[in-house]
């Protein structure tokens, strides 16, 4: 699935704000506590509504009227705590809202960097080529982001979605190769980050997979991974990455593996990346 051929060209795309992002990643991590807060409540209630019920059958002098009233004033109290604590765990949009926020945000940010080399966004958007990366904490990457600002949720669709994106596009030109790098920060969106640089072909060793080991945080407890990173390597060993394969080295029930649901993509850009060096490289007269 490529999602920036998705329908959002032209269209107004959701606009939600750090807190209403961080809720909707939130909001799995808190059923759970939730579930315990609403629980608590109603026995703190129905214990209320006991210890007033029983002091009227022994002492007799308090008036229904009274016990009535408290009665409605716990209940009252416990249902607005109830509906207060079921909203915090309630999404503020849809798995597929968030998406098309992501697309329409990434979209925004290379038509600009398209315009700064000259190029229209009709002209190549649709099929340019890109890798699409995330980060999960714990990560060897994870130390260049606040730990406040990493997480993941896995969806209904069984796909998981993450608070920190990292896109990379790839513009041919006749004898250099642009690229362009998008980190999205969902939950912090003061920390922008955007490069742009460009290499001659004869300068790029390469484009391929890797695979490499790596830590990541599940419930606060370090697992072993296995990570697979697209990696454009320089001729000066310096090499754009981007992870969008995660999966764990251990047999541990229940552990995830992290895909990008668009994952499909990196293969077909490495691909097509590899093509493009070697036609390039290998010249009009081969």
């Amino acid at each position: 699935m490529n999602v920036m051929a998705e329908e959002t060209q032209g269209r107004a795309y959701p606009q939600f704000s750090e807190k209403q992002i961080r809720a909707y990643f939130m909001a799995e991590k808190n059923r759970e506590r939730a579930i315990r807060i609403i629980v608590t409540i109603v026995l703190i209630s129905l214990g209320v509504l006991a210890v007033f019920w029983l002091l009227r059958l022994l002492i007799g002098s308090a008036p229904t009227a009274l016990i009535i009233l408290i009665g409605v004033l716990t209940l009252l109290l416990g249902a607005g705590s109830i509906a207060f604590v079921i909203k915090k765990i309630i999404p503020p949009f849809t798995d597929q809202e968030y998406d098309a926020w992501l697309v329409g945000r990434v979209r925004d940010y290379l038509s600009k960097a398209l315009e700064g080399i000259g190029i229209e966004e009709t002209q190549d958007i649709e099929s340019i080529l890109y890798v699409h990366g995330f980060i999960l904490p714990g990560m060897k990457d994870a130390n260049k982001y606040r730990p406040e600002d990493i997480h993941f949720k896995k969806c209904k669709d069984g796909n998981y979605r993450f608070s920190i994106n990292i896109f990379t596009f790839f513009h041919p030109a006749e004898h250099q190769l642009a690229v362009f790098v998008f980190d999205v920060n969902a939950v912090n969106h003061l920390d922008y980050r955007e490069a742009t640089k460009e290499y001659f072909y004869q300068d790029i060793v390469g484009a391929t997979a890797e695979d490499d080991h790596d830590t990541v945080l599940i419930h606060s407890e370090e697992q072993s991974y296995r990570s697979q990173s697209f990696a454009l390597r320089i001729c000066d060993g310096y090499s754009i990455s981007a992870t969008f394969h995660s999966q764990p080295l251990d047999n541990k029930q229940n552990l995830p593996t992290f895909d990008i649901a668009d994952s499909d993509v990196a293969e077909v850009t490495i691909k097509r990346l590899r093509k493009l060096l070697r036609d390039k490289k290998r010249g009009p007269s081969a």
